[in-house]
């Protein structure tokens, strides 16, 4: 086998693992109405990270933005603050989830900011409990 045909061989095996990895990473319409844990029964849970999508005064605004995320395989939690509704999505307690997440709406070219919260006892029963949202709704409204 020559030299070339080693290194085009290479090529073709990088690229399919990467198309692979890709797929894995950002493929549209799974199932996601439940956000995955990927942290171990015995990890210790204290910070939680998230992005915001957006906060928004009028409901149609938010709601379209909502289906947008859900239709893009994002599990979007909508949470009142005031007289506003900010958008979250994929709230997590790993960080290299939130990364993979973080990943995925870049490449769908969604504007997010990041953002993350050090959890008290109570607050990682409530994630523990998935009480999701209204562990997000107190942590939105700190």
């Amino acid at each position: 086998m020559s030299r070339r045909q080693l290194l085009l061989g290479c090529t073709v095996v990088i690229s399919a693992i990467y198309a692979v990895l890709f797929y894995a990473v950002f493929s549209v319409g799974e199932d996601r109405s439940e956000p995955v844990l990927l942290q171990s029964i015995n990890e210790k849970i204290d910070t939680l990270y998230w992005l915001q999508a957006g906060v928004f005064k009028e409901k149609s605004s938010y709601e379209q933005l909502q289906k947008q995320l859900s239709d893009t395989g994002f599990t979007v939690y909508c949470i009142p603050k005031d007289e506003l509704t900010v958008v979250i999505i994929n709230p997590s307690a790993n960080i290299d989830e939130w990364n993979l997440v973080k990943q995925k709406a870049d490449g769908a070219g969604i504007d997010v900011i990041e953002k993350q919260a050090s959890l008290n006892e109570v607050q990682v029963e409530l994630w523990n409990n998935k009480e999701i949202e209204k562990l997000l709704k107190e942590l939105v409204n700190e």
